[in-house]
């Protein structure tokens, strides 16, 4: 630890944590994670970067709800911003893909969408939290909340302005 930072008071970053993934499993393992070190008697310092594609957490169970109706969709959908619990110094968002996980180095290769560019990043301990890759019609594909009220709404006009017969199968 650096007098700089001794003297300043801030205690130095103990732990680099890298999660792939920022929708259900991502965004809970850095919430729990970020409370438990916060809670414990000795705090622990954990510096948390969360790389994902999309800007925004998007709400993938309601996909069906938001398929359907402009006003949902507009909750559906939580840009990374927003996520109160997640704004800390501490926290970083990317948006961008893990390409490449060498666990020998600890090191993660990421492919930043809003740069173009590639890094590499250091870490302690990794958490894959990426899922199911899902398609069209299942979830919007798009990357942004932008494209993504684009793309619902263009597609819940069609739907409510349709003449055709629906069958709903299932109702799950």
């Amino acid at each position: 630890m650096t007098a700089a930072v001794m003297n300043a008071g801030i205690p130095a970053c103990q732990y680099r944590v890298l999660i792939a993934g920022g929708c259900y499993a991502g965004l809970s393992a850095a919430i729990n994670l970020l409370e438990k070190c916060d809670t414990i008697d000795s705090p622990i310092s954990v510096d948390v970067t969360i790389v994902d594609e999309r800007d925004g957490y998007y709400h993938l169970i309601g996909s069906p709800l938001a398929m359907a109706s402009r006003e949902y969709a507009e909750k559906a959908w939580v840009e990374y911003k927003h996520v109160k619990v997640l704004q800390r110094p501490n926290v970083t968002f990317v948006q961008g893909s893990v390409t490449n996980v060498d666990c020998e180095n600890k090191t993660a290769t990421i492919a930043e969408r809003t740069t173009h560019k590639t890094r590499v990043e250091s870490y302690d301990f990794f958490i894959a939290a990426t899922g199911l890759r899902r398609t069209w019609p299942v979830v919007p594909q798009a990357l942004t909340r932008e494209a993504y009220l684009a793309e619902v709404g263009a597609h819940c006009d069609r739907v409510l302005n349709s003449t055709a017969p629906v069958l709903v199968v299932g109702g799950g």
